[in-house]
């Protein structure tokens, strides 16, 4: 039994209708020992029209785990992807457009929430002594941001 998000299902019965019955595989067509999904997966955006962003997989593996935290408990949608709560906050739940829209819509709620869960950080994190500086405000393995207009994202 695995977990499977409703926007898969169709495809996949799908498929698996056409699948002869005791197949082990309901995708058969990418399981040749040198495709290479990733370039394959290039090609497809390119094709759209839209430019590939960098780090393809592991952005859709975070939408994937961000988007459903939104409805359930960090540690239900952590035992579905198969990775633990620190891995998850680490390198996978992302802030989305849709984060920073209710902040417009609720500026005072969204301060205080930021405050609050900043402040709760800091109380669970060990009290270390550290000089100046040592402080960093963005980790040495951060990437640059690059920032979108509206009509870059078009």
């Amino acid at each position: 039994m695995i977990p499977l998000f409703p926007e898969l299902r169709k495809p996949l019965m799908d498929v698996y209708e056409t699948t002869q019955r005791g197949t082990a595989f309901v995708i058969t067509r990418y399981r040749e020992k040198y495709c290479n999904l990733g370039t394959q997966f290039k090609r497809i955006i390119l094709r759209a029209g839209l430019v590939p962003w960098p780090k393809r997989w592991h952005n859709m593996r975070a939408t994937r785990q961000t988007e459903p935290v939104e409805m359930f408990p960090i540690h239900v949608v952590c035992q579905w992807m198969g990775n633990s709560r620190t891995v998850a906050q680490e390198h996978y739940l992302q802030v989305t457009d849709a984060h920073f829209e209710r902040t417009t819509r609720e500026p005072g709620q969204a301060a205080q929430n930021a405050a609050q869960h900043t402040s709760a950080l800091v109380r669970m994190e060990p009290h270390e002594e550290t000089s100046s500086a040592d402080f960093r405000v963005i980790p040495n393995h951060a990437e640059p941001c690059v920032c979108l207009t509206a009509q870059d994202r078009i």
